[in-house]
């Protein structure tokens, strides 16, 4: 399976879905932040959108193959094995974020890890969505969550192709605390990651810049001059807060045809890339 037709939607609604996931994505990464040992770059707590079940992963627990997952579409929890089967399950909808942590805790527990190593406390902050303070998760809408799933599997798609033309780029992450699924591109390395030439490319599902997803590429370090930028054919530069090239869902679903779509998307990337490198 390539891309997934994305279809028209509601800002607000597809909004909503986005910012339940995101609080809820926290405790897949927050197994593996605490039971895996530390990365510098927060490696160990990135998650991994899994294609053929649809669902965000967790890195390996230690080297027992286990995991915990949220599937995005059917909104719940679930603790994987190796094979990527699904042992146990855990509906998050009426649910809170506490009776969540516990259910985990738990079955970390019955896995053989202390869950006394499982912290809520996070080393970044989100933006304080009502289910931080025991409101429940609100899945009354899941036409949203399904095509808000869409986005991630897209995104891993598109960009597990960009090592097929580029060197040097990373896995596909997804990253807890902007939410993000990308890759790296490094252009020249230094042992100081700061004075390293690299190109982010990825997708962010909506924050405070957009309100819907988008795909970005985003060089390091930015370029001193933005007056001065080539041409995209699609989409547009960002220059407020951060820098680079933006493509958002409503130019993207201006096209209903799922190849027209991955087109325009892809040739985004590609042209993103090349005009980056330029600026680098």
């Amino acid at each position: 399976m390539k891309w997934i037709e994305l279809n028209n939607f509601s800002h607000e609604a597809l909004a909503e879905a986005r910012k339940q996931i995101h609080h809820a994505a926290q405790l897949p990464s927050i197994a593996g932040r605490c039971l895996n040992p530390k990365d510098s770059a927060d490696n160990h707590a990135a998650l991994i959108y899994d294609k053929n079940n649809n669902r965000l992963t967790s890195q390996s627990l230690g080297d027992s193959g286990f995991r915990a997952a949220l599937s995005i579409s059917d909104f719940k929890l679930d603790i994987i094995n190796e094979k990527g089967e699904s042992l146990i399950s855990f509906t998050l909808a009426a649910k809170t974020y506490d009776e969540a942590f516990k259910w985990l805790a738990e079955k970390i527990s019955e896995l053989g890890f202390d869950p006394s190593k499982l912290s809520k406390n996070l080393p970044y902050q989100i933006p304080a969505y009502p289910t931080s303070n025991d409101v429940p998760f609100n899945y009354t809408n899941a036409t949203y969550f399904a095509e808000l799933q869409k986005y991630f599997f897209n995104a891993a798609y598109v960009l597990e192709n960009i090592s097929k033309y580029e060197k040097n780029v990373s896995l596909v992450r997804c990253w807890p605390h902007h939410f993000d699924t990308a890759v790296l591109i490094t252009i020249e390395r230094n042992s100081d990651p700061e004075k390293s030439k690299t190109i982010g490319v990825g997708l962010s599902p909506g924050d405070e810049s957009y309100n819907e997803p988008y795909f970005y590429t985003s060089p390091w370090p930015y370029p001193e001059n933005k007056k001065k930028l080539p041409i995209l054919n699609h989409g547009h530069w960002h220059k407020e807060g951060w820098f680079g090239g933006v493509l958002t869902a409503t130019e993207i679903i201006r096209y209903n045809d799922k190849s027209e779509q991955l087109k325009i998307a892809e040739s985004f990337i590609e042209a993103g890339i090349r005009s980056l490198k330029k600026l680098l």
